[in-house]
């Protein structure tokens, strides 16, 4: 009897403990780039002000210019870059959701 109270009891704990547990984020990733003639101050600038807002840099690109990012309510975190105040507005970067690209179209497999 002593076994089944503790165990009930534990299993009530656990419960709490799981409802009161903070709701997972949701995220959306991007691809931002760049010009190629884009100063390496405006992309650090525009990875700052996004780390800001909440977003998370996922990975730096140094073939082209740009980054990748992880947005907590879609694209919230990177909407600095089309304010009308944007700093930077000759170096206006691209934002892409990011995606699978393939070279080939899918085929269905044969049946029989």
């Amino acid at each position: 009897m002593k076994f089944s109270l503790t165990a009930l009891l534990l299993l009530a704990a656990s419960g709490a403990a799981i409802a009161s547990a903070p709701a997972e984020r949701e995220y959306t990733s991007y691809v931002v780039t760049y010009n190629p003639d884009t100063p390496e101050s405006v992309v650090d600038q525009d990875i700052a002000q996004a780390k800001e807002n909440g977003a998370i840099i996922t990975h730096r690109y140094h073939i082209i210019k740009g980054y990748s990012v992880d947005s907590p309510s879609g694209m919230d975190a990177l909407n600095f870059v089309h304010a009308d105040d944007y700093a930077n507005k000759q170096y206006q970067p691209t934002i892409e959701e990011d995606q699978v690209v393939t070279t080939q179209h899918s085929r269905k497999p044969r049946s029989g």
